[in-house]
């Protein structure tokens, strides 16, 4: 529908009139690429963010629990697109799913910042909802149990601190996220 009606294109153009301080765009599309001209001009009068959503790097895990979401490749080319351009990223790893050891050197160089949550923290109500909807039941069939466990989170940044700066990660359960480059505590 957004690729026939360009309702984003069209606030987007809205906002370089009045523009926020801070704008962070949360998507799964790779159409964010079409709207790079706007973005790039919005980008002079506000402090702006292009975070893309991608829970795993592994497809077979994608369709599993996210069938109808764009292609993991889709996804990460239309990060480095936004980045190469000039426009700050973040990879936002959530829900947190089964991926590959390989999945932070994929994302090396073309995000500025990682986000990790998990759907034992990041359900709102520490994983009951998760548990309502049977996640925990879906990842035992499929061979994931160890993916479900509620220190996950803290098992992944641990491993993406490998790969980057760790003032670069932030975990939904640290209630710390930077705005406007500065750390700020969200309440």
């Amino acid at each position: 529908m957004e690729r026939k009606v360009e309702i984003t294109r069209k606030i987007l153009t809205e906002m370089i009139e009045s523009p926020p301080d801070f704008l962070q765009i949360q998507t799964r599309s790779p159409l964010v690429v079409r709207d790079l001209d706007i973005l790039l001009e919005l980008q002079q009068h506000c402090e702006l963010l292009v975070s893309m959503t991608i829970e795993t790097d592994r497809e077979d895990v994608k369709r599993l629990f996210a069938p109808l979401a764009p292609g993991i490749n889709l996804r990460l080319k239309a990060l480095r697109n936004v980045h190469a351009a000039g426009i700050a990223t973040q990879a936002s790893i959530s829900p947190l799913l089964p991926f590959t050891p390989d999945f932070p050197k994929r994302l090396q160089g073309i995000v500025d910042r990682i986000y990790i949550d998990s759907l034992n923290i990041g359900d709102g109500l520490k994983g009951k909802r998760s548990e309502q909807l049977g996640m925990p039941l879906l990842f035992q069939r499929n061979g994931f149990s160890k993916w479900y466990q509620p220190d996950i989170h803290l098992k992944t940044n641990n491993y993406f601190n490998k790969y980057f700066d760790e003032k670069t990660i932030f975990l939904s359960s640290s209630r710390k996220y930077p705005l406007k480059g500065k750390l700020c505590t969200i309440d």
